[in-house]
């Protein structure tokens, strides 16, 4: 039972790891096309 909590709270992690990614590429994204803009 123990590591089947672990794997999720693996899981949950990886979840946190792929959500703040994806913020990242869309902040970047934004700094891009303001660059591109100025």
């Amino acid at each position: 039972m123990a590591k089947h909590r672990h794997r999720c709270g693996n899981r949950r992690t990886s979840v946190l790891v792929l959500e703040v990614l994806g913020l990242v590429t869309a902040i970047v994204t934004l700094a891009g096309a303001v660059l591109q803009l100025l």
